[in-house]
């Protein structure tokens, strides 16, 4: 990623000339437009530094114990914890089932935090009755051993 939102454009049609299914990250300057013309140009996602890092900022000092125990979740050895997804295919035996009926959080002592289904907006804080389904997107959260424990389980 280079500063110049000229740059990055140029870089993400070039990435993009070169290879249609690479997964082009590009870095904006905030600047009005300029999120339109990278995604244009075929970057899958933009990101703007200073408006994320505004955006922490703003949530620290609303609510300094949620970022806090967040840092501490993600970036610390004692707890172990990690946000990861979990792509459910056609031949998942939760396929088909309630988030409830799946188990996992019993299981594996896993959360199930949101879901993605295709091009959907994400559910949060899904319901227990929630019918989990192919193609979905399950975005969990646990220890890093009991996620790799679930992954393994449900190839």
């Amino acid at each position: 990623m280079v500063s110049s939102d000229a740059d990055n454009v140029y870089i993400t049609l070039t990435a993009k000339g070169l290879n249609e299914e690479i997964m082009v990250m590009a870095r904006s300057s905030g600047a009005p437009g300029t999120r339109t013309k990278l995604g244009r140009a075929g970057a899958d996602k933009v990101i703007s530094p200073y408006s994320s890092g505004g955006r922490r900022m703003v949530q620290y000092m609303l609510r300094p114990n949620v970022i806090d125990f967040l840092d501490h979740a993600m970036h610390t050895s004692e707890l172990e914890l990690s946000i990861d997804e979990f792509h459910i295919s056609d031949q998942s035996p939760i396929q088909g089932r309630t988030l409830m009926e799946s188990n996992i959080r019993r299981d594996h002592d896993i959360i199930v935090i949101g879901i993605k289904r295709n091009e959907e907006e994400m559910q949060f804080n899904p319901r227990p009755d929630t019918t989990i389904l192919s193609g979905d997107i399950l975005i969990i959260l646990g220890k890093e051993c009991d996620i790799s424990a679930l992954k393994t389980e449900m190839r």
